[in-house]
């Protein structure tokens, strides 16, 4: 059985290729619930009305949303994440991508040349 969900008000980030990220606190506001599972393969649940609409697994240091585009706007028309600069620390990249991992955004760098990390590459401590 398949559950279309509808995201909205998303940045398409094309070089982050096939990892779909996913806001906990986006689904939450949407009246979904998450559940983190550790004791099943570091998956994560998430579902609405008591019923299982969609899931996650770990990758590294992200979850990654396990699904499928049904329909995408082309490049040319789509709500892309775009910065003033495209220099900045690991720490101020990691909040410009939504809390992207730190290792992912140090993948993103390597692919993009658009994205340039400043200072150090070792991992900070987000606050936030």
């Amino acid at each position: 059985m398949t559950t279309e969900i509808q995201l909205r008000e998303v940045l398409y980030v094309p070089d982050l290729e096939s990892q779909n990220l996913v806001s906990v606190r986006c689904i939450q506001q949407a009246g979904a619930s998450v559940v983190f599972c550790k004791r099943d393969g570091q998956k994560v649940k998430i579902s609405k009305n008591n019923e299982a609409i969609a899931g996650a697994e770990l990758r590294g240091n992200s979850y990654i949303l396990l699904a499928s585009t049904t329909s995408q706007k082309t490049d040319s028309t789509a709500n892309r994440a775009i910065t003033a600069s495209t220099s900045a620390t690991l720490i101020e990249w990691h909040h410009r991508l939504g809390h992207l991992g730190f290792d992912d955004a140090k993948a993103l760098e390597i692919k993009n040349s658009d994205i340039t990390i400043t200072g150090t590459l070792t991992n900070p401590t987000c606050e936030h």
